[in-house]
C-alpha cells in the first residue's frame, strides 16, 4: 500500500489482479482501471515477445527467479 514502486499481481494468464497505489503516480492511471487488463498492455510493443517469454519461463519453472529489462 505504501511501496513508491508500482507493484502488479497477474494471474497465470498475465492478467493484472491487483495494482498498487502508486500505479497512479507513476502511470497516470487509477489502480481499480488497471485490473482485469492484460499486464502486456503496459510493455512497449518491440519488448513484448521477451516480457511474454521471462512469464513463461517463471510458469514452467516456480520458484526460480526470472529478470527482464
Amino acid at each position: 500500500e505504501h511501496s513508491t514502486d508500482v507493484v502488479l499481481n497477474v494471474d497465470l494468464d498475465g492478467i493484472i489482479q491487483f495494482a498498487s497505489p502508486s500505479v497512479q503516480t507513476l502511470g497516470g492511471f487509477r489502480p481499480e482501471e488497471m485490473i482485469g487488463r492484460p499486464a502486456l498492455s503496459l510493455v512497449d510493443h518491440a519488448q513484448r515477445p521477451a516480457v511474454a517469454q521471462a512469464h513463461a519461463a517463471a510458469l514452467a519453472e516456480p520458484g526460480r527467479t526470472v529478470t527482464v529489462e
